[in-house]
């Protein structure tokens, strides 16, 4: 398979979820809708950058398995690996919990965490679907606005930090151990939003001479 392209296109989709959702955005009974595209834009970008990993062999093919068929997969994987401390690069290869990445068992990860998956999926169709309530109402996301203000910036800081993740994973080779990986957002006053991904550690990062930049641009 060529996961360089797949990755390439799921981002492209991404790019363009995000863009529907923000047209969305204008009109207030279909805020919940966008917010809906929002979360699927985000769940693309996370499958871009797994499968920008096993084009890098940072990960095997059949690891990521579970990221092409289960929504909530992708949500629980950004909350155990990009958030996790434990995240880091030993000897130019990426590890997690003191284990390779691609000795990582993914499905085993989604397995113990059902309650955050179960709690994702509740909340992701909450935005799209009418369902009954307590009292004999129903909850439907056409009607039942709420603010969503919380939840837009929190999605919207998580696909800036994966874009620029992509970034780095795509266009760097890695020498040594690098750690503690993290990611801030500048607000300063009358500018635009900057986000920033800091590591530390003895090794270095070394643009790769042969990568297309405008291949996910």
């Amino acid at each position: 398979k060529d996961f360089l392209g797949m990755s390439i296109q799921c981002r492209h989709n991404s790019i363009v979820l995000k863009d529907s959702a923000n047209l969305l955005f204008k009109n207030e009974s279909s805020k919940n809708h966008g917010l809906f595209l929002l979360h699927t834009s985000l769940e693309e970008l996370q499958k871009a950058v797994f499968c920008m990993f096993v084009h890098r062999d940072f990960m095997k093919p059949a690891q990521i398995t579970p990221i092409f068929s289960k929504h909530e997969a992708k949500i629980i994987l950004f909350e155990k690996i990009f958030e996790n401390p434990k995240f880091e690069i030993k000897k130019g290869e990426f590890w997690l919990d003191e284990k390779p990445l691609k000795l990582v068992d993914l499905d085993e990860i989604i397995k113990n965490n059902k309650t955050t998956s179960q709690q994702y999926m509740e909340n992701r169709n909450d935005c799209l679907y009418v369902k009954p309530i307590h009292n004999g109402s129903c909850h439907n996301p056409s009607k039942t606005i709420v603010s969503i203000d919380s939840k837009k910036e929190k999605i919207l800081d998580e696909l800036s930090y994966l874009n620029n993740f992509l970034q780095i994973i795509w266009s760097n080779d890695f020498e040594g151990d690098l750690d503690d990986f993290y990611y801030y957002k500048l607000t300063p006053k009358g500018k635009p939003k900057t986000y920033n991904i800091t590591f530390s550690g003895t090794g270095i990062l070394t643009e790769r001479k042969k990568y297309k930049l405008e291949d996910i641009s």
